[in-house]
């Protein structure tokens, strides 16, 4: 899996209209120079960007990423019935995409996990 778990099959997700190749990310979705990545992303991790081994450094700075992201997310708001969110390892990316993903996602309430 290279720690990739966002690459699901047998699910029934991937034959969804509305996910039909959204999460699917591969190398390109992975910042440069980090364990998992296959060379194929656009930039390095942010400069105080933190590490977390046991899984991918997902670039957010990537446009197809933020996407995913948020149709991923308004699907759990408005199919599923979340009203916030609770941000995971907020020390792995910047701030300012906890900021795009709520905007376009209008939660009642948001968090992150931020452990030191």
């Amino acid at each position: 899996s290279q720690g990739r778990w966002n690459v699901f099959t047998s699910t029934g997700i991937e034959r969804r209209k509305s996910f039909a190749g959204v999460m699917d990310w591969q190398g390109w979705a992975i910042t440069l120079g980090c364990p998992y990545s296959d060379g194929t992303g656009e930039r390095g991790p942010g400069k105080y960007d933190g590490k977390f081994e046991a899984a991918p450094d997902i670039d957010h700075g990537n446009k197809k990423v933020q996407q995913s992201i948020q149709i991923w997310m308004r699907w759990l708001r408005l199919e599923v019935g979340f009203d916030a969110w609770r941000f995971d390892f907020v020390k792995g990316y910047g701030a300012e995409f906890v900021g795009k993903y709520c905007e376009k996602t209008e939660p009642a309430w948001a968090v992150g996990e931020l452990w030191l």
